[in-house]
């Protein structure tokens, strides 16, 4: 998300880690973002889990907003049944689309929003206002350097994957930061930040690796480290 703000493919006004949930995109008509991790070795999610996540995470975003705001769901993996194309992944995708294509979604969520107690209506509700984003780790990478390059460019892979790191700090930084912090305290990322900030790790690293890579003397700290970047990373 956050190199997707930077590149100008998301047009929100700020990202902000740790907000209400996992992400919040404030926009005139703001986004909640829920994120369910999951380790590679384990594969997809099941189909239950799957839904459960869904369901709570439906329920939590409903009783703090009502149904004025988005919702996205990101499940790293995927989830069990569900192949699509490539060009689905990364993409936000309708529940409603999912529960005619994914085998026993559609009972899944609702026996899920039975056993909370609440009405059936309220999975016609979660399939209208809440989409999905499947994606594995090796997705958010390319997809992290795809964006990078529409920031700078001409910067070979290596150089992408030391500024994609630095960018996982800096969110990491922010919701580090937002974890302890009130609402009101809370950190937010701007594009122009951003794009700031990337633009000064692709100097240092022609300045002191070169443009295409090649050999020269890197000294200590000439990238900034984590903790540099959380100390000077504008809120």
């Amino acid at each position: 998300m956050a190199s997707r703000l930077a590149s100008g493919e998301l047009v929100i006004d700020s990202l902000i880690p740790e907000g209400f949930d996992d992400l919040q995109l404030d926009a005139p008509e703001p986004v909640q973002v829920e994120v369910k991790s999951r380790q590679e070795q384990l594969g997809r999610f099941p189909v239950g889990i799957a839904a459960s996540h869904i369901v709570d995470a439906w329920l939590r975003h409903t009783d703090r907003f009502g149904t004025t705001r988005r919702l996205v769901v990101v499940l790293e993996q995927g989830i069990v049944g569900w192949d699509g194309a490539p060009e689905d992944h990364l993409v936000e995708i309708p529940v409603a689309r999912l529960v005619e294509e994914v085998d026993r979604l559609g009972a899944s969520l609702a026996a899920r929003v039975a056993s909370q107690g609440r009405p059936s209506t309220v999975v016609d509700e979660l399939k209208i206002g809440t989409t999905l984003l499947i994606c594995s780790w090796d997705d958010l990478i390319a997809e992290t350097e795809r964006h990078l390059e529409l920031v700078v460019k001409n910067l070979p892979k290596a150089a992408l994957g030391v500024i994609c790191r630095e960018l996982q700090s800096i969110v990491a930084a922010a919701v580090d930061a937002n974890a302890e912090a009130g609402f009101e305290a809370r950190t937010s990322l701007h594009r122009t930040g951003l794009v700031d900030k990337i633009n000064s790790l692709a100097c240092q690293w022609r300045r002191h690796v070169g443009p295409l890579g090649r050999s020269k003397t890197v000294p200590p700290g000439a990238f900034m480290s984590s903790e540099k970047v959380r100390a000077n990373w504008p809120a």
